[in-house]
Formats: structure tokens, sequence, C-alpha cells
């Protein structure tokens, strides 16, 4: 075969028969119970389309929030308020001033971090909602698991970094 030839096949993956699939489900049948595969008799929006996958796959969805509540409970466990940390990636030293659920962000465990430094996002507000009180541009909101706590001293500007 020809190197121009094979450019004419598409390079299906498993991902565009995955999406096909979603499609061929949520636009239905026909009244004869044929497939609607022409664009033409497609008459839902994009908007409509989310709307149905959302109800369809709802219960799913209320199941993975109930598990997700929980989620990082665990590596919260050694983390308390006053601590010395250290936060991956970046290896950014502050102090812990907040531990457990934050409503504002999404299910599960949070740990707020005061860094030494003007690293962070916030003041420890997060959507108009504070969590703890902090320098400008010193909070941060983190997973549990980015989080090591420990003797991580404040870091001297100043010092020269070894070679």
């Amino acid at each position: 075969m020809k190197a121009h030839h094979i450019l004419l096949f598409p390079v299906v993956t498993d991902c565009m028969l995955s999406i096909l699939r979603i499609i061929r489900r949520l636009v239905g049948t026909t009244s004869d119970g044929r497939p609607n595969t022409g664009f033409t008799t497609l008459t839902c929006t994009f908007r409509k389309f989310k709307e149905k996958l959302a109800s369809q796959n709802s219960s799913s969805l209320d199941s993975k929030k109930q598990i997700s509540e929980d989620c990082m409970k665990d590596p919260c466990a050694n983390v308390k308020v006053g601590d010395r940390c250290q936060v991956e990636p970046g290896e950014k030293r502050g102090i812990i001033k907040f531990v457990g659920q934050a409503e504002a962000l999404s299910p599960g465990f949070w740990v707020g971090v005061q860094y030494d430094e003007p690293l962070g996002k916030h003041d420890g507000t997060v959507k108009g909602k504070r969590y703890f009180e902090c320098p400008p541009l010193h909070g941060a909101m983190v997973r549990p698991d980015k989080v090591k706590v420990g003797d991580y001293p404040e870091r001297d500007p100043f010092e020269e970094e070894e070679i």
C-alpha cells in the first residue's frame, strides 16, 4: 500500500469508539428501529446532550459523592494545626492552619497552609469563606497527601545554596 493511501484511513482509538457508542445511545433510534446516525436528524443541542448524559449518570454520581466525602481522611491523621510542613511539588514550606472539610472546595479533606513566602493563592479565604488567617498570597488549600509534616525550618533567603 502506498503512503498516500494510508492517509485516507482514519485512525480509530478506543476513546473515539467510546464517544461514538455514547452518542449512538443518546441519539436513539428512528421510528422504524434504525439508529439515528445522520446529523440532519439530530435535533438536540450540546447543552441538552450534557443534561441527558447527566440525568442518566446521576445515580452513579450520587454514590461517588458519598464515597468522596471521606476522601483523604486517613492522611489527615498525622496532620495538626500549628505543625511545620513542606508541600509538594516545589518543596514549599509553611505552617498548617486548617485541617478538615471545606464546603467551598470539592468533597473530602483539605489542609490549609500558610507558606513562609508569598507562594500561595489567597489569605485563607476561599470562595468567600474564611478557613484561616494569613498574609495575602501566603495561603493555600492542598490535599493531605501533598503535605509532609516534620522539622522544616524557615529557609534563610540570604543563605547560599550548596552546589
